[in-house]
């Protein structure tokens, strides 16, 4: 008795993550540099969202909103949280080139806590999909305004509640020193907080491509496992 059928091995099944990118950028007028550095690098970044670190796993499924803030004490137009979520590259840098626009913010420091918190807790994330906050200023922060004593607190309660991975590159300033410290959970840290930005430099010297291929890949890498349960 003859067989005509053979076994076949079973295709791997994909695993594929899921992200949802907040870029929250300072635009006052020293911050030019970065507006440049975020458009010349911005294929960096995506390339290195879509990029798999093994064989197992899927182009990354993601999705960014662009964001920006300055002073709420001194800008009548102190932030701009409005748009849509975008997945192509022309849209976002379209968005970029007409929201940022470098202005303002009189003399530092800025409104950074008020400016995370609300993006941390308005944003429409979506469900099942790692949640990143990426956050770029040249500028020292003010206190939070609607609780200038513990802020710093709520907002750490708000990212880890909300599991909201945040990359933090910015000054060297005690509040987001304290901020990123209490960011954590379980000896997990949920802010990268890098502080060798110079002061009022507009981070003109900084390796944006290094920098967002680092952040890039750290995602990717991330959101294969998904979203970290609260």
């Amino acid at each position: 008795m003859s067989s005509d059928f053979s076994l076949q091995p079973k295709a791997r099944v994909k695993v594929q993550g899921k992200a949802d990118i907040v870029i929250l950028c300072d635009s006052t007028g020293s911050m030019s540099p970065t507006r440049d550095g975020l458009l010349r690098n911005l294929n960096t970044f995506l390339e290195s969202l879509g990029k798999t670190q093994t064989k197992s796993q899927a182009p990354l499924d993601w999705r960014i909103r662009f964001n920006i803030f300055r002073d709420i004490d001194v800008d009548a137009e102190a932030m701009d949280f409005s748009g849509n979520w975008m997945t192509k590259e022309e849209e976002i840098k379209n968005v970029i080139q007409s929201k940022f626009i470098p202005d303002g913010g009189g003399d530092e420091p800025e409104s950074t806590l008020d400016a995370i918190l609300k993006a941390v807790i308005e944003t429409d994330w979506g469900e099942s999909r790692t949640r990143v906050l990426i956050v770029f200023t040249d500028a020292t922060t003010k206190p939070l305004s609607s609780d200038p004593a513990r802020g710093v607190h709520r907002i750490a309660q708000e990212i880890l509640s909300k599991r909201v991975y945040t990359f933090l590159f910015a000054p060297k300033d005690p509040q987001y020193e304290e901020l990123a410290k209490i960011a954590t959970r379980a000896g997990k840290a949920r802010m990268d907080y890098d502080s060798s930005i110079s002061f009022g430099a507009g981070l003109a010297d900084i390796d944006w491509k290094g920098i967002l291929t680092k952040v890039g890949k750290t995602v990717s890498m991330d959101s294969i496992s998904g979203p970290e349960k609260s």
